[in-house]
Formats: structure tokens, sequence, C-alpha cells
């Protein structure tokens, strides 16, 4: 992973699909060859996801 994914590049996502991202982005940390210099990056597209997912049922009880 070496781009950074924004909040606002999600909001078109479902909550399974930014639950989907968020594991794939794990899995890529995950792997040994993973260049640390992506370290920060992926740790910020985590953060974002979890925002994503927050606002995604914050608002499906505004509903």
């Amino acid at each position: 992973m070496t781009q950074l994914i924004t909040q606002s590049e999600l909001e078109h996502f479902s909550e399974p699909e930014l639950r989907s991202k968020f594991c794939q982005i794990l899995n890529d940390l995950a792997r040994e060859e993973h260049a640390k210099q992506d370290w920060p990056l992926a740790y910020i597209s985590l953060e974002n996801i979890q925002r994503a997912i927050q606002r995604k049922r914050a608002n499906q009880f505004t509903l």
C-alpha cells in the first residue's frame, strides 16, 4: 500500500465494502515484504476507514 485512502474516497462504499478494504490493508501490513515506509499511510487509511464506518452507523440511526 503506497497510497493514502482519504475520507472523501470512502463515502460511496457500503459498510461491508469498507470492512473488506480494512481487512485488505491489515493483510498487506502483515506481509513481511511490506515496506516500512508504507506503514504511516496504511495506518492513516485504516483510521479513515474506521471513521467512515462510524459515520455510516451514525447515519443509519438518524434516518
